[in-house]
């Protein structure tokens, strides 16, 4: 899972637009089908942090996409906890 998910949180820091976009959609996509694996992946702080620089940054299209990412992650990590 890491060799998956590193790249592309690497790629959340390019200053290229669409390669951000791409990084969204790909943790959004890979959040959808791993869902746990994700949060339990040493990265998880890393995605956090960088989708949250995303919501902040100039780019409308990039932080509208960020934001959904953000609500995937929330809606995962609820239910994690609401299975357990």
């Amino acid at each position: 899972m890491e060799n998956l998910i590193s790249p592309i949180v690497n790629s959340f820091r390019d200053t290229d637009p669409k390669v951000q976009l791409a990084a969204c959609d790909a943790i959004f996509n890979i959040l959808k089908t791993y869902r746990e694996l994700v949060l339990q992946n040493k990265d998880f702080n890393r995605i956090f942090e960088q989708v949250i620089t995303l919501i902040a940054g100039p780019n409308a299209e990039v932080r509208d996409f960020a934001k959904k990412v953000d609500d995937k992650i929330k809606d995962t990590v609820l239910g994690c906890l609401n299975t357990k």
